[in-house]
C-alpha cells in the first residue's frame, strides 16, 4: 500500500542520513585522530547495526527474513545494552570527565563495566530460556527499568556539570531515557494485550 511504501522510504532515508553521519564522523576522526570522534563513530556504527536488525523485516523478503529472524531477535537486546556502554565511554571522553569530574567519571566506568557483564548475562538468559519468552520479557523489562533509574541519576550529574558541551550530552541522555521508558510502557501494554483487537 501507499502508506507502507511511505513508511519504508522514511526508514531508508533515516538509515541513509545516519550512514552519512557515520562517514562524516569517521572522516573527522581520521583527520584529527581524536579519541572522542573514534568512540562516537563506534557508537553510531553499532546503533546503525541495531536499527538494521530492528527494521530488517521491512526491507528483506519474507522468506529471507524468516531464516535470520531468530538471529536478529537473539542479538537485539544485547546490542541495546552494549549501546549504553559505548555511549557512556563517549560521554567520559567528550566531556573530559576524568579531569573535570573524576569521581563521576569513575562511577560511569564502573557502570559501563557492569553493563558489559549484563550483555553476557542477557545472552545466557536468552539461550537458557529460549523456550520461555515470558521470563525473558520480565527480566529485561525489570533490567531496563533499573537502567532508566540510573540514567536519571546520570542526567542529574550532567546537569550539575553545567558547561556548554555537557548541555549537548544532557539533551541526548534525556531523549535516550524517555525513549527507554516509553518503550517499556508500550512493551508492557502489548504483553498485557491492551492493543489486541477484540474478537
Amino acid at each position: 500500500s501507499a502508506a507502507t511504501l511511505v513508511y519504508l522510504i522514511m526508514i531508508l532515508l533515516f538509515l541513509g542520513v545516519m550512514l552519512v553521519q557515520i562517514m562524516n564522523v569517521i572522516i573527522r576522526w581520521r583527520q584529527k585522530q581524536s579519541r572522542e570522534y573514534f568512540l562516537y563513530a563506534v557508537y553510531l556504527s553499532v546503533f546503525f547495526i541495531y536499527l538494521l536488525q530492528l527494521f530488517a523485516d521491512e526491507f528483506i523478503p519474507e522468506d529471507a527474513y524468516n531464516r535470520i529472524s531468530g538471529f536478529t531477535q537473539f542479538i537485539s537486546r544485547p546490542i541495546a545494552i552494549l549501546l549504553y556502554v559505548l555511549y557512556n565511554r563517549f560521554v567520559v571522553a567528550f566531556l573530559d570527565l576524568d579531569t573535570i569530574r573524576p569521581k563521576f567519571s569513575r562511577s560511569l566506568k564502573l557502570y559501563s563495566t557492569i553493563l558489559v557483564f549484563s550483555v553476557f548475562s542477557q545472552l545466557m538468559l536468552q539461550y537458557f530460556s529460549r523456550n520461555n519468552p515470558d521470563i525473558q520479557n520480565a527480566v529485561y523489562g525489570l533490567f531496563t527499568l533499573l537502567l532508566s533509574m540510573v540514567n536519571i541519576y546520570i542526567i542529574y550529574q550532567l546537569w550539575k556539570t553545567s558547561n556548554e558541551l555537557s548541555h549537548y550530552i544532557l539533551k541526548g541522555s534525556i531523549c535516550l531515557t524517555v525513549g527507554v521508558i516509553i518503550t517499556n510502557v508500550l512493551n508492557y501494554l502489548m504483553i498485557k494485550g491492551v492493543f489486541a483487537n477484540d474478537p
